[in-house]
């Protein structure tokens, strides 16, 4: 039951032909349009032929014939939803597609933000609790999430889900970086892990659509 929809949006209904997602129009596909505030549906027949089935506008990924309505088995295996959340929390952080295992540059920003909780400015330790907290929320949003999303984002060079943290995590980079200013031992470390980092990275830059090195390298 659609909750947006008042008596004046049926008044104005059009039912058009519609490719959706695609731009031809498809005979077996009607798009249904109300007033300009309420968002389409989408009617469809089923590919067995029992029926027709009624999809929101924004549910981009369900059409008839959609990859991502395939049974598991017939996608590419980075595309499967992974079982076990421990594993997929550590192939996330750690392993074929891990934040710090392709970018351990990030090492850094644990420390720094370890840091900042010790500070003795209030608004350091504020600002490193909110940066813990945001972090521990979205990994544990994808972690928790049905077995049929727990997947790594496609063909992308790294932990996609997690690519909107770097501002915070750089962030807390800071402090880090600058207890270690003063010695050249760690400051070597510190370049070895961005070289590693930027390798990461730069793998990709010919064709963004490839699988990280960690994760071809592991087979």
């Amino acid at each position: 039951m659609r909750s947006d929809l008042t008596d004046e949006s049926f008044q104005a209904v059009q039912v058009l032909e519609g490719g959706w997602p695609m731009d031809e129009a498809i005979e077996s596909r009607w798009i249904v349009y109300f007033d300009e505030k309420s968002l389409p549906l989408v009617l469809a027949e089923r590919a067995d032929g029992l029926g027709i089935e009624i999809r929101q506008w924004n549910n981009w990924y369900e059409y008839p014939g959609s990859y991502w309505l395939r049974q598991n088995e017939d996608k590419s295996n980075v595309d499967q939803g992974e079982p076990d959340w421990r594993r997929y929390l550590f192939n996330l952080t750690l392993g074929h597609h891990g934040a710090f295992s392709l970018t351990p540059i990030w090492l850094l920003s644990i420390f720094g933000v370890l840091a900042m909780c010790v500070s003795p400015r209030y608004k350091l330790r504020l600002l490193a609790l909110l940066i813990i907290a945001v972090s521990a929320v979205v990994v544990s949003f994808y972690v928790t999430r049905p077995i049929e999303d727990r997947n790594y984002g496609g063909w992308t060079c790294g932990p996609r889900w997690l690519f909107w943290l770097i501002p915070l995590w750089l962030t807390a980079m800071i402090p880090a970086l600058d207890s270690i200013s003063e010695s050249r031992f760690m400051r070597a470390v510190a370049l070895l892990l961005l070289g590693i980092s930027i390798a990461s990275a730069f793998y990709a830059w010919a064709n963004p659509w490839v699988h990280p090195w960690l994760y071809q390298w592991l087979g």
